[in-house]
């Protein structure tokens, strides 16, 4: 995580918790959100990103926007997608955008490099072609040769926290990170 401190600055407005082990990032609980805290959230002081799981306190994050004056446009909403997820949660974010407006997907790509056998390529391609989607999952589980656990957590880093952190560094302004936890 190295240099992500030096970006420009981090705030979250989550309902609690962290916002991905990122340094620099201030926490305030969006419920208790004043007047004065919602001036300092302006767009003019970055750009407000809601970070949307498909779960119910991402979605209270947008509709606390929306009560709080904000309109689609004054903020963007995020998806960080591993490829492994339910079609009913696919569904339901597509289903979600008439509500709360598109939600962009973050999808890390693990190539089918040399590291991968033929047989292991072509397990992959058939499991993404039963999915009907690339799956980052199957393909680092595949390269690892071992699936995540709780003790092994490699996934939520590699698919979630780091393509996530790397789209914020390509971001040209400001980002106000907006997590339900």
């Amino acid at each position: 995580m190295g240099d992500i401190s030096n970006h420009p600055r981090w705030y979250s407005a989550g309902l609690s918790g962290s916002v991905y082990g990122l340094s620099g990032v201030v926490m305030t609980d969006i419920r208790h959100i004043s007047e004065e805290t919602k001036t300092n959230l302006s767009v003019e002081s970055g750009e407000i990103v809601v970070s949307v799981s498909g779960g119910k306190d991402s979605l209270a994050c947008c509709l606390r926007l929306f009560e709080m004056g904000y309109k689609k446009e004054d903020f963007r909403r995020v998806f960080m997608d591993t490829g492994w997820e339910s079609q009913v949660t696919y569904d339901y974010l597509d289903e979600l955008e008439e509500t709360i407006g598109t939600i962009e997907r973050i999808k890390r790509t693990v190539p089918l490099d040399d590291k991968f056998t033929t047989a292991a390529k072509k397990f992959i391609l058939e499991e993404e072609q039963r999915l009907g989607r690339e799956s980052g999952l199957i393909r680092m589980v595949v390269k690892r040769s071992l699936f995540p656990s709780s003790f092994r957590k490699y996934c939520t880093f590699e698919l979630k926290i780091k393509p996530f952190q790397d789209w914020i560094k390509e971001q040209d302004n400001d980002i106000i990170c907006v997590v339900g936890v």
